[in-house]
């Protein structure tokens, strides 16, 4: 999981700085404590709880070191052991919902009756004046 991600990071991290941001916020646990991977959405909530368990405490991410290894502060509020313990007191229900979600955009997921799907939410590029922010979205790379 790491290093596939951390590839991605770095190139979205790079670009970052070239453009002069000097602060992210990455999605990074998003996806671990919010039931953002296919292949959990089969598990009964029991087993889908303790697996989402078992990933939370396992999960690293390298986007604050290679952040600060470019110049950039990278924070990962998902991380965060506060968001963690809230995220870890929802329900699978809660986290992954019935095909035919109406995403962000308006379009209904694509995938098989029955089948469930993340709730997801989207990330933009944003610029302030000062400090630079960028929020990083690396959904389906």
């Amino acid at each position: 999981m790491s290093l596939r991600n951390d590839i991605a990071i770095s190139c979205v991290l790079h670009e970052a700085a070239a453009r002069g941001f000097h602060c992210a916020a990455t999605g990074d646990g998003a996806d671990e404590l919010l039931g953002g991977y296919g292949f959990t959405h089969g598990l009964e909530p029991a087993a889908w709880a303790a697996h989402r368990a078992h990933m939370a405490r396992v999960m690293e991410f390298g986007s604050a070191r290679l952040g600060k290894h470019l110049g950039i502060f990278v924070a990962s509020p998902f991380t965060h052991p506060a968001v963690k313990e809230t995220a870890l007191r929802l329900r699978k229900d809660d986290c992954v919902q019935v095909d035919g979600f109406a995403g962000v955009d308006g379009r209904r997921s694509a995938g098989a009756s029955g089948t469930r799907e993340p709730r997801r939410l989207e990330a933009c590029l944003y610029q302030a004046e000062s400090p630079s922010y960028v929020l990083l979205s690396l959904q389906n790379m």
